[in-house]
């Protein structure tokens, strides 16, 4: 690490003449310091953390292909050396457990989508909404409710129940004899929180779902009553 005197600098990246001439937003900047990883990012660049992955992953395809631009290593090595942590080019024989790895994750995934359930929530009709809105009033000296005009404790429930369709689907599309409501009831907070986002989104039609129907999967396990 270069320092003055008894100070470290950090030692920065140079920015490149075609952003200086165009202009743009920085993104993310990384470094290294005393052995730890150390990142700034614009949070607010996008309405949610999704997109960061295609960034990420776009910015390791192009790391890949600056190593295979110096002729040292394809970039399909490269990015199983990425995979492994980059011990491929110490050991080799970390290829074939990568390999074997990826497809051991691809069959637990079929696993998981076959304890999958689907179900569908419709959108209500404007006055069915609002009389169920009616029927969950805000609290009275309740700031959380009063931002959003209803009860939060009681109105997404009713909300996921009102507009989940009755009929509910395996990962094959076959029907399977479930309640609904005792389905949400028993959903995880993770499952929950997913079933509420979707219910709430297809009734403001915010869903990009043109015919304002959208699926939540809950997936259960092999000794749960929901199998």
């Amino acid at each position: 690490m270069a320092s003055v005197g008894n100070h470290p600098i950090y030692d920065a990246l140079p920015i490149s003449n075609d952003v200086l001439d165009k202009g743009g937003m920085e993104l993310l900047r990384a470094a290294v310091v005393d052995e730890e990883l150390f990142i700034v990012a614009r949070s607010d660049v996008f309405p949610g953390p999704g997109p960061w992955g295609l960034v990420l992953a776009d910015i390791a395809r192009r790391l890949a292909s600056l190593y295979a631009a110096d002729g040292q290593f394809t970039e399909a090595e490269v990015t199983a050396d990425r995979r492994a942590g980059g011990k491929l080019a110490i050991d080799p024989e970390l290829t074939k457990q990568v390999t074997a790895a990826e497809k051991a994750v691809a069959a637990a995934e079929k696993l998981v989508d076959a304890a999958s359930v689907i179900v569908t929530f419709n959108a209500l009709k404007a006055a069915d909404y609002d009389d169920l809105l009616k029927e969950h009033p805000p609290r009275e000296d309740n700031e959380l409710d009063a931002m959003v005009d209803y009860n939060r404790d009681t109105f997404p429930d009713a909300l996921m129940k009102k507009s989940a369709s009755q009929k509910i689907e395996d990962a094959d599309g076959n029907l399977i004899d479930m309640d609904v409501a005792e389905l949400i009831d028993t959903m995880s907070n993770g499952e929950r929180t997913v079933a509420c986002q979707v219910s709430n989104d297809v009734n403001l039609r915010t869903s990009s779902f043109s015919d304002a129907k959208s699926q939540s999967r809950q997936r259960s396990g092999a000794s749960s009553k929901r199998r």
